[in-house]
């Protein structure tokens, strides 16, 4: 009908089942990356029936630069892991992307890469909330969206014998993807969530 939809079937596939470690970038303090739960999220959004929309959308130079540097990063540990014998990799015969790439593009390469995944994730949220502003229909859409609220199966390791659980918001992504939900309150917010709470049924408009 015409929308662009984020949907996470299982909210708990936010919270579990990744590689995790702890964020290093200005201002995460406290979060953690997670980039198996990046990599689901991004493989709901960049399907066929959105593939219309969000490819006639091309990211900025500035998220092309960086998904490229972090590719050729990628290409060149690849190489020095070979030796520099033998066929290129995979990962260094997806270097060459053109200057322009679609969102949708940009979501299927964060899809297959763990290097890009949190960021790329991060970015396609926020990018379907500019989307929304210009116009086009865009929802999000999490079922049991009270699982994010709760603790994640991560543990952080704080002595030899002792660990304790990292909280869902403190994963960077999922933190975010809360936090782009709780802004449809916004006055100047144009996009719509729909979410499902846990067992219990619990609805938020």
């Amino acid at each position: 009908d015409g929308w662009v939809v984020a949907y996470v079937p299982d909210g708990l596939e936010l919270t579990r089942l990744s590689y995790f470690s702890k964020s290093t970038g200005e201002g995460q303090d406290g979060l953690w990356e997670t980039p198996d739960i990046a990599m689901r999220f991004l493989k709901h959004v960049a399907n066929e029936p959105n593939k219309t929309a969000l490819g006639s959308i091309n990211v900025s130079d500035a998220i092309v630069q960086v998904m490229q540097e972090a590719m050729k990063n990628k290409a060149t540990v690849a190489k020095k892991a070979r030796g520099g014998k033998g066929a290129a990799s995979k990962d260094e015969e997806s270097v060459n992307l053109g200057s322009d790439v679609s969102l949708f593009e940009y979501a299927q390469a964060g899809a297959s890469d763990s290097t890009l995944a949190v960021d790329c994730a991060i970015e396609v949220v926020k990018q379907l909330q500019e989307l929304a502003k210009r116009g086009e229909k865009v929802l999000f859409v999490v079922d049991q969206f009270n699982t994010l609220f709760g603790p994640s199966d991560m543990h952080e390791v704080t002595g030899p014998r002792s660990k304790k659980n990292i909280p869902a918001r403190q994963l960077r992504f999922t933190k975010h993807l809360i936090e782009a939900i709780d802004a449809t309150t916004d006055r100047d917010a144009k996009h719509v969530a729909v979410v499902d709470g846990a067992a219990g049924g619990q609805r938020r408009p």
